[in-house]
């Protein structure tokens, strides 16, 4: 029986919850240098992003990056504006 298929009886629930806290609560006694390592890393940073330019969304006016616009009845709008819209 366990508890996760909820085969567990009350009993059994009980003994676990208990558990569970204890062990929740001994986990914050212990010092972080004893739970954790850190380990210092070289890494290289990744490449710039692309940046676009921002255009107002024809219909509600929210500035849109270029490559996130939809063409609807012959406008830019924004996803939120697109969204539902019969090609």
């Amino acid at each position: 029986p366990t508890v996760r298929n909820g085969s567990a009886t009350d009993e059994e629930q009980e003994v676990f919850k208990k558990r569970h806290a204890e062990r929740g609560l001994a986990i914050l006694d212990i010092p972080a240098d004893e739970l954790f390592t850190a380990t210092k890393v070289e890494i290289e940073p990744p490449e710039k992003a692309m940046v676009y330019r921002s255009i107002a969304c024809a219909e509600c006016g929210e500035e849109t990056m270029e490559t996130r616009l939809r063409v609807k009845d012959g406008q830019m709008v924004c996803l939120s504006c697109f969204e539902g819209y019969d090609i």
